[in-house]
């Protein structure tokens, strides 16, 4: 996903689906989180466990709302979500990779 650099849209969204493809109902996930760190450095870490929001738990749709400051620095991210299920255990969403951030540098 692209978003210019202090913008706060648009929201990183995902559907959460299992290994063939198939959406994953979440609805009653009692926690959802949003990480993303520096492709380029993987230690700077400018996102970490921030509240995610759950869109649409039957259709597996999740998101992370941007808050003041969190485009402010251009770059190449990689995200991801953390879902901790009302039964089970926690998991990531994408299970492989990352979400691609990128922060492009505004003009003015």
């Amino acid at each position: 996903m692209i978003v210019k650099q202090g913008d706060l849209f648009p929201d990183v969204e995902t559907t959460v689906k299992d290994e063939n493809g198939v959406v994953v109902d979440i609805t009653g996930t009692s926690q959802i989180t949003f990480s993303m760190r520096n492709s380029r450095n993987p230690s700077s870490v400018p996102i970490n466990g921030a509240a995610g929001v759950l869109v649409n738990g039957p259709q597996g749709q999740i998101a992370f709302r941007w808050g003041a400051g969190q485009t402010d620095v251009a770059g190449t991210y990689e995200g991801e979500f953390k879902l901790t299920p009302a039964a089970g255990d926690a998991f990531r969403v994408p299970t492989s990779g990352y979400i691609t951030v990128i922060i492009e540098p505004k003009v003015g």
